[in-house]
């Protein structure tokens, strides 16, 4: 059976601006049936796409380099897209965007929006998911 992964990310790192795009594909085969005679096998193929770009910028800094800035904004992006014959095919918009603030070098606090919709034309609709998040890190 197919299970296949590929994909390409592109980005750039830098401590005033971390960016990146990413393409990724799943070609994969499903399996169905009993394999028998009442209930043969069936097996077809599924293809999904995941489209996401992200960006990490610390505006402080983007405007006085020499300057370090606690704060820094985040936003990300992704498209995932099921290509389904099953009639399950749709599209799903996930957005997280974001403030940062860092406690010091090791610790860090953010708080984040989060938002998850189907889009028009799904069969699956479900409802838009909307979550404020507190997250923190802390690195040993």
């Amino acid at each position: 059976i197919q299970r296949d992964r590929r994909g390409l990310f592109m980005g750039v790192r830098e401590r005033r601006f971390t960016g990146g795009a990413e393409f990724a594909q799943r070609i994969e085969q499903l399996e169905s049936g009993l394999n028998t005679a009442a209930s043969p096998r069936a097996v077809r193929s599924r293809t999904s796409d995941l489209m996401s770009a992200f960006a990490i910028v610390r505006p402080v800094e983007l405007s006085d380099p020499r300057k370090r800035s606690r704060l820094g904004l985040f936003a990300r992006w992704d498209d995932f897209t099921l290509d389904d014959a099953a009639a399950t095919a749709g599209s799903t918009d996930l957005i997280w965007a974001g403030i940062i603030w860092d406690l010091n070098q090791r610790a860090s606090i953010s708080l984040d929006y989060q938002q998850m919709q189907t889009r028009a034309g799904t069969p699956t609709v479900t409802t838009p998911t909307n979550t404020v998040f507190m997250h923190w890190v802390v690195t040993f």
